[in-house]
């Protein structure tokens, strides 16, 4: 493994982009105010909205250098190094050998000193064998399918002016979601308490955006201390094209592991109402992919790593075209259209799409 130090490459963002997003952040801000100073008045409305603006500016802030850990052979290396000039500063590039040994101790040391780290989709397999770890880290991963390096890679799934209406939308949904469900929420905890022992909140590491761990939180649906083996097998199944549909559904029917207040909640999708935390907290998006449990994604190849960069939602396009009854690839398919396509209209027409989704119950169980 040889390791290459790389001129620092960077310019500055365009002035008519810089407005345009000043602009879009004006426009949320004005919004996310009104809107809650007809919730709560006037004078709180001023200290949420200056406290909200200030919490989305810093988790959307943009950032003009990076440092970046690059994997693969040197015609990547250098493909990363052309395709990132003028968007990102590249700090190290590492050419992979055939000595899995000297993987295993170069590429953890150099990891924690990266804001990102960038890998040849045709090495994915011998770095998540080596380094599992990296995989479901703090440090951002970009998988890139088969070597496949353009002008595009680099680019960020919204450019920023997008990203602060999401945010806008995330924030605002997220904040009076909580407010208005808050009874509901009540009740159903009180109803899990009854029904079965344990806490009634249920907690799970998970992967955001870019392979990044964050908490996930979730109405507990099933037995407290429950084994998920069964879970993962039928996953790993799913995801290998293997699985056999039950009732209609790639998903386990008749769980065990599911209370009788649980299988209601995972019906009506109440279960996912803490999630709303998340979303205020920037860990989750109203809308995004479904994020993956840590034993999921270590069985994802490097197409499927594509869906994770983008912010997991609580809706999204898997969840609003029949969840369970689609495959895998399907899933995967629409993630990435989603990404790759995404717009303002985009995000309101699956929002819209949801409570209809929701209480059809289509691919639900």
């Amino acid at each position: 493994m040889t390791a290459t130090t790389v001129t620092a490459l960077e310019t500055p963002t365009p002035a008519r982009r810089r407005t345009l997003a000043e602009a879009q952040v004006a426009l949320v801000a004005i919004v996310f105010l009104l809107a809650t100073a007809l919730a709560f008045g006037a004078v709180p409305a001023a200290g949420m909205g200056a406290g909200t603006i200030a919490a989305a500016w810093a988790s959307t802030r943009v950032r003009y250098r990076r440092d970046i850990l690059v994997l693969g052979d040197s015609e990547f290396c250098s493909r990363v190094g052309a395709a990132a000039a003028g968007r990102r500063r590249i700090a190290a590039r590492y050419v992979l050998d055939d000595d899995d040994q000297l993987v295993q101790a170069v590429v953890p040391a150099q990891v924690p000193h990266h804001d990102e780290v960038v890998i040849d989709g045709r090495y994915f397999d011998r770095v998540r064998s080596a380094v599992p770890h990296v995989l479901g880290s703090d440090v951002e991963v970009l998988v890139v399918p088969a070597g496949q390096v353009d002008a595009s890679t680099f680019a960020d799934p919204l450019h920023v002016g997008h990203r602060w209406v999401k945010r806008g939308l995330d924030l605002l949904g997220g904040t009076l979601g909580l407010l208005v469900l808050l009874p509901v929420l009540l009740v159903a905890m009180v109803a899990i308490k009854v029904d079965s022992p344990g806490s009634p909140i249920f907690s799970q590491d998970r992967l955001g955006a870019g392979g990044r761990r964050f908490r996930l939180y979730k109405l507990r649906t099933m037995r407290a201390n429950n084994d998920d083996s069964a879970h993962l097998a039928y996953v790993a199944a799913l995801i290998k094209g293997e699985a056999e549909q039950q009732d209609g559904m790639f998903k386990l029917v008749d769980d065990p592991r599911i209370t009788r207040v649980g299988a209601f909640l995972r019906r009506t999708s109440l279960d996912e109402i803490p999630q709303l935390w998340n979303v205020v907290r920037g860990e989750m998006s109203l809308v995004g992919p479904r994020p993956p449990m840590l034993g999921e994604a270590e069985l994802y190849d490097d197409r499927a790593w594509q869906r994770l960069r983008s912010k997991p939602g609580l809706t999204g396009p898997w969840q609003v075209s029949g969840r369970c009854e689609l495959t895998f690839d399907d899933m995967v398919a629409l993630d990435v259209e989603y990404a790759r396509s995404w717009s303002p209209l985009l995000e309101l027409q699956i929002l819209i799409k949801t409570p209809k989704a929701v209480l059809s119950a289509r691919g639900a169980a």
